[in-house]
């Protein structure tokens, strides 16, 4: 068993039967849960993501009890015949579970008809878009307000377009009372840790690295500005701007720009034997699989994406190997991850890991690079973080004061 640190094992020792874990990513989750089930269970049925499949079906195989992992599209499909598990793990709860989906439809039944003994879920974003969310996720911990309209009236507000989330409001005061309220009622049917409360996990280490915008890249920069008619689609394009790959449908044959990211992503390859290269967009993902594929063709070049999540247990573990030197083939590997996928990402020994592009949900990216956090991977792992041009070193310079990427502050633009 690995070494629990002191929040994992609070959590184990409280033992709750239903319980929402909404723990930090890379806070060991994943860990805490199995543990709850080695300790409680008889059976269990663990629901997650596609891409996290293979790693819960390994990590449940060693407990030896009767298991069953399903992703929710399965889940959704055959869920009236499935029989009673004892212990129901589900990751990732924030999504699909809690809301009006029909996966969410198909839990709830699940959860009346069976009545399971215990009920485990996890998150590191209990709050999403809106508070009924957080009011879903208590359904499922049998964590019971008496009415919906009163939590309602509390976290949403009445505007010309009808009920809005309070998260969402204007005023930042108002959605700083939201927050810390969600927080409180959270906490009757949730373990709520966050990253500043934790103080036995490693350092994580990372440096900006400011890459400036090609001369091609400035002329498609003002090409594109005046196609945003909307502020709040700016990000998206700040985002194929930074890259260097524009949106294909405003820009047609120039979305094919080459970024001189590419050429220091190349560079740090040169310079470690295993690396990890963060891409959101999947032509930037192709490009550098093919830049990478070329530069070293005896190395294990991959991607990991949407197209292939399933195939995240499997390619970490190919990873690995060689970061520690013990693949019977390659002595160099680097692989090119969509960030959406980034939690199943588990390799261990990989000391470099670049974001070669900032995803336009900041906090998503604030979320991957904190990934390496997993209980199973405690030693320091630097981080590289590619910037290029001006609105790079802005956005930037909000994550490090902790402010909001709010599109209205960016009218000057």
């Amino acid at each position: 068993m690995v070494e629990l640190w002191k929040h994992q094992q609070k959590i184990l020792d409280d033992n709750h039967p239903f319980r929402l874990h909404a723990v930090f990513p890379g806070g060991g989750k994943s860990l805490v849960l199995t543990e709850l089930v080695r300790k409680n269970a008889f059976s269990v049925l663990c629901l997650t993501p596609k891409s996290l499949k293979m790693k819960w079906e390994r990590e449940l195989a060693e407990i030896g009890i009767e298991m069953n992992v399903l992703t929710p599209y399965w889940f959704k499909e055959y869920h009236k015949k499935l029989p009673y598990y004892d212990a129901i793990i589900i990751d990732e709860a924030d999504s699909p579970w809690a809301g009006d989906n029909q996966s969410s439809k198909a839990l709830l039944r699940y959860l009346k008809k069976h009545k399971p003994s215990y009920v485990w879920l996890a998150t590191a974003t209990p709050y999403r878009s809106t508070p009924k969310n957080v009011y879903m996720l208590g359904k499922l911990c049998q964590y019971m307000p008496t009415l919906y309209q009163p939590f309602k009236e509390q976290f949403f507000y009445e505007d010309y377009f009808g009920w809005q989330p309070k998260l969402k409001h204007s005023d930042p005061a108002i959605r700083e009372q939201c927050q810390r309220e969600l927080h409180q009622y959270m906490s009757n049917f949730a373990d709520i840790v966050n990253m500043e409360d934790v103080f036995d996990v490693p350092e994580i280490i990372y440096s900006p690295e400011p890459i400036a915008l090609t001369d091609e890249q400035v002329k498609l920069y003002n090409k594109v500005d005046p196609l945003v008619e909307n502020r709040a689609s700016m990000f998206t394009y700040t985002n194929e701007i930074e890259n260097g790959y524009l949106d294909e449908k405003a820009i047609g044959q120039y979305k094919d720009v080459k970024s001189e990211k590419v050429d220091r992503v190349l560079e740090l390859a040169s310079q470690n034997d295993t690396l990890v290269i963060f891409s959101k967009y999947k032509v930037q993902q192709r490009f550098l699989y093919e830049a990478l594929k070329k530069k070293f063709p005896k190395a294990y070049v991959a991607i990991l994406n949407g197209d292939n999540s399933d195939e995240a247990t499997t390619i970490s573990e190919e990873l690995e190997l060689i970061a520690q030197g013990k693949h019977a083939k390659y002595e160099m590997g680097y692989l090119v991850a969509s960030v959406a996928v980034a939690a199943g990402w588990e390799v261990k020994s990989c000391r470099l890991a670049v974001y070669a592009s900032l995803p336009w949900s900041y906090q998503q990216w604030i979320q991957s690079k904190q990934r390496i956090l997993r209980s199973n991977n405690l030693q320091k792992t630097t981080y590289k973080i590619l910037l290029s041009g001006s609105i790079d070193h802005i956005v930037w310079g909000n994550l490090q004061r902790g402010e909001t990427t709010d599109p209205a502050k960016y009218k000057e633009w």
